[in-house]
């Protein structure tokens, strides 16, 4: 995150939304790498009704295990760029 909550321009689409939210903010990524939803499609989400990460939202909380998993697979795909 680079900054907090509330700092970053509302989005227009968030008018629609149905659920409480923080304001927006920015953020920087670290990683950024392609991950193919075959490599990720066995990772199961405690916290989305253990749905696959593929299904989760932006924002959406992961499970410890689960995300350290995923982060463990972007890391193995982004040290090939």
């Amino acid at each position: 995150m680079q900054s907090a909550p509330g700092t970053a321009p509302v989005p227009s689409w968030t008018k629609n939304l149905l659920w409480q939210s923080s304001g927006p903010f920015f953020i920087r990524w670290m990683t950024i790498a392609e991950t193919r939803f075959s490599r990720v499609g066995h990772l199961k989400n405690s916290l989305n009704e253990g749905q696959a990460v593929l299904v989760g939202r932006d924002g959406q909380e992961i499970e410890e295990e689960c995300g350290r998993m995923l982060c463990e697979l972007i890391d193995e795909v982004g040290e090939r760029y």
